[in-house]
């Protein structure tokens, strides 16, 4: 059977005020063509299928809408499975209404469950099974009956190395009961082999503290190992286990790349799956330099996508321009009028100073130093004079409802205020 994986759509996200929801559409709409053209028999989801665990009942109309619409091709079977961003809940709701559909939806999983429940045969034309799917959607360790707060980390992690390998021998033996000899597939959404910086999040668990999991937790038995959960295409440690990637680029790191979704044939006894690029709808760009640079870039920006770019600026400055923003912006509406791209990131970036006062010649202990005192040597380490209303936002992330008005200590020096830029975070 020729069968397409795909995974980590979040359906629903937003960048800034920016929704990427037509983004979506186009990718879907696309899947959908590729899915008729092909004549793909099995659809593979591997989780994080909705961006939040609330998506709104418009994105949840993007899902169904284009799940209905399979029935316009030849495929055979859809099997979706829960990431860490979904509902479990929410996605194992219409899991009957859906199965009507050929259409098999696994939410939750839990370790006293009957192996049946993560176990989907698919029929040939024939009628005789000719494939079966272990899903598996995104297990919390709990799950899997692991507590964290009761030994070391390096013992937990090999339980849950352990749990995992007992899930999936688990349903590889259940289905050489049931199937016999038949391809058998897994699917996961999890983290598997190495990962880079440019994988985030790195961790099986949500919390980030359990490292990942081993390519040999997959059964000997599994022709191919369908994973969600990191970003970026790429093999995880054995021929046979597989991560496709988004395939709408969600951030600047993920647009360094193609996208893709992977398409592989179940009767190969070792299949290589075939790298299908999705097309790009819209670019993310990246403009830096000094203000005159980056509004010359802003300026001249042009695109060739069908999407207006998302732009993310980085201005260099001497000090914080409170009056940067606004003329940044009033050059884009001039330059683009009612077509200007989305500005969703503008961050100044403070240039080094080498006058920039240094730390304290005697080296403390971080353990010894209260966290108002680490914030301190951070600021005057960046050149940055900590000034009353800095403090005061900074104090009320130590206790949100403590009063920020209170009597403050000397400040070190008369200088004006300088905002510190503030470091990017990407979340999958």
């Amino acid at each position: 059977m020729r069968v397409l994986h795909t995974s980590d759509w979040h359906l629903g996200i937003s960048r800034d005020t920016v929704s990427r929801r037509e983004d979506h559409s186009r990718f879907l709409a696309w899947l959908r063509e590729t899915i008729r053209e092909r004549g793909v028999d099995v659809l593979l989801v591997a989780g994080d299928i909705f961006d939040t665990i609330a998506p709104s009942a418009e994105t949840q109309r993007q899902l169904y809408g284009f799940l209905g619409a399979l029935r316009e091709t030849p495929l055979r079977r859809a099997i979706l499975i829960g990431g860490n961003h979904d509902s479990a809940a929410q996605l194992d709701a219409p899991r009957g209404l859906l199965s009507a559909l050929n259409i098999d939806v696994l939410g939750s999983y839990r370790a006293d469950e009957a192996p049946q429940r993560h176990l989907c045969p698919i029929r040939g034309p024939s009628g005789d099974i000719e494939l079966a799917v272990a899903a598996v959607p995104f297990v919390h360790e709990f799950r899997l009956g692991i507590r964290t707060t009761d030994a070391t980390r390096d013992i937990v992690h090999a339980r849950l190395v352990q749990r995992f390998r007992d899930v999936y021998d688990r349903l590889a033996e259940h289905s050489q009961q049931q199937f016999g000899t038949v391809p058998l597939v897994a699917m996961g959404h999890l983290t598997c082999g190495s990962a880079t910086r440019d994988d985030y999040p790195h961790e099986v668990h949500q919390v980030g503290t359990l490292g990942s999991l081993p390519a040999d937790v997959f059964d000997s038995r599994y022709r191919y190992v369908a994973l969600g959960h990191l970003h970026h295409r790429r093999c995880a440690g054995r021929d046979h286990v597989h991560y496709c990637g988004t395939p709408v680029a969600l951030n600047l790191r993920e647009a360094a790349s193609a996208r893709c979704v992977l398409e592989f044939d179940s009767g190969a006894a070792q299949p290589t799956p075939q790298v299908l690029r999705v097309p790009p709808t819209r670019d993310l760009v990246e403009l830096t330099g000094v203000f005159d640079e980056v509004a010359a870039q802003l300026e001249t920006l042009s695109w060739t996508t069908p999407l207006r770019p998302l732009v993310y600026l980085r201005v260099t400055v001497d000090s914080y321009d409170p009056t940067l923003a606004a003329r940044l912006y009033e050059i884009n509406r001039t330059a683009h009028a009612t077509d200007a791209p989305p500005i969703v990131e503008l961050r100044q970036v403070r240039r080094t100073s080498p006058q920039a006062p240094p730390l304290d010649d005697q080296l403390t202990r971080l353990r010894d130093l209260e966290p108002e005192e680490v914030f301190r040597r951070l600021c005057r380490a960046q050149g940055v004079t900590p000034q009353t209303p800095l403090l005061a936002a900074f104090r009320t992330l130590l206790n949100p409802s403590a009063e920020s008005t209170r009597d403050e200590p000397p400040l070190e020096s008369a200088t004006p205020t300088t905002a510190m830029p503030t470091p990017a975070t990407d979340l999958a």
